[in-house]
């Protein structure tokens, strides 16, 4: 267990012995540009109805959730980082499943039989279509 040196005095501040990192913008939009696509595809993808129950955003928001933009494997699982044409909508339930049974296409084809590849095509084939 550890222990520190001298007792904290009621009220006082906790401070940090480092510096805390700095996040340079113009890379965080770029990073977000290469892993999402623009904020405006973003919000386009939200409007969309999950890809797996197929809950629209107006139900989904009744029940106190959020469309999210996920992609199609799992960046934890190995996906790429640098593809925004592989997103999918998915609603925060569908959302948790799909990472619980491992985050994958094959894993998804398995379990509700959905090619969420194709998905993805068709979702960036329209947003393409519009501009976005």
């Amino acid at each position: 267990m550890l222990r520190r040196k001298t007792r904290l005095k009621r009220g006082a501040r906790l401070q940090r012995h480092t510096p805390m990192k700095r996040v340079n913008p113009k890379r965080k939009r770029e990073r977000f540009a290469q892993n999402f696509g623009s904020p405006a595809r973003v919000q386009a993808i939200k409007e969309m109805a999950c890809c797996i129950c197929g809950i629209s955003p107006e139900a989904a928001a009744r029940k106190g959730w959020d469309i999210h933009n996920s992609h199609v494997v799992a960046r934890g699982m190995g996906g790429t980082n640098s593809d925004y044409r592989q997103v999918v909508p998915k609603c925060e339930r569908c959302h948790d499943k799909y990472h619980a049974m491992g985050g994958t296409a094959e894993a998804a084809m398995e379990r509700w039989g959905i090619d969420l590849e194709k998905v993805a095509a068709r979702v960036a084939e329209r947003l393409d279509r519009r501009g976005l």
